[in-house]
C-alpha cells in the first residue's frame, strides 16, 4: 500500500479532509488519477497552491466547476 493510499484510506474512514497542500506533485498526479481525473488536473491544482498562493478551490477558475466542489467536498489546502 503506497502514502497515497493510506491517506485517502484515512480520509474515507475517518470523514476527515485529504490535505493536499505538502503533497508532491506525483502524489497529486495519483490522487486524481485515483478520483477518475486527468493527471494533468495535478499539475493545474500545484500551480495553484504554490505558484498564485490560492487556499479556496472556487479560485481555481481552470478547473471546472463539478472538480472544484468535489475537491471542496473531500480536500483542504
Amino acid at each position: 500500500m503506497q502514502k497515497e493510499d493510506l491517506i485517502i484510506e484515512k480520509k474515507t474512514f475517518s470523514g476527515k479532509k485529504l490535505q493536499l497542500k505538502g503533497s508532491t506533485l506525483n502524489e497529486l498526479r495519483d490522487f486524481f488519477v485515483s478520483i477518475d481525473e486527468p493527471e494533468y488536473r495535478a499539475e493545474q491544482v500545484f500551480n495553484w497552491m504554490y505558484n498564485h498562493l490560492v487556499e479556496d478551490f472556487n479560485e481555481m477558475q481552470n478547473l471546472p466547476k463539478p472538480l472544484r466542489a468535489k475537491l471542496s467536498d473531500q480536500c483542504q489546502i
